[in-house]
């Protein structure tokens, strides 16, 4: 009948909008501030980063060069560092995030 095909067109249009608003909420987990305060502090705490600086080089600065991808600055070395978030089983809503540390250019 006419009422029950309308009330599948609900339900379908209903079910599409969550997905839809589950997907987004997903992919903007934290706002960017929070997000990028978070990628800075995974690059601060990383042992690899302090393994390839040392303990004598003081951080001047972090840039973000975009897609994951940043640089560590010190008075004497240029480190480019990535972070990218974990492949987690169960997936997670904020899930936790790697650093891997690339290239290093340090004055003699």
């Amino acid at each position: 009948s006419f009422s029950s095909l309308k009330e599948i067109q609900m339900k379908f249009v209903f079910v599409l909008f969550a997905t839809v608003l589950a997907a987004s909420a997903a992919q903007a987990a934290l706002p960017p501030t929070a997000e990028s305060l978070r990628r800075f502090t995974a690059i601060t705490q990383s042992s690899d980063v302090y393994d390839v600086l040392g303990a004598v080089n003081e951080v001047t600065s972090i840039n973000s060069l975009g897609n994951g991808n940043y640089e560590v600055v010190t008075a004497t070395c240029v480190l480019e560092v990535t972070v990218v978030p974990k492949i987690t089983e169960p997936p997670q809503m904020v899930p936790p995030l790697e650093v891997t540390v690339g290239k290093s250019t340090c004055l003699p």
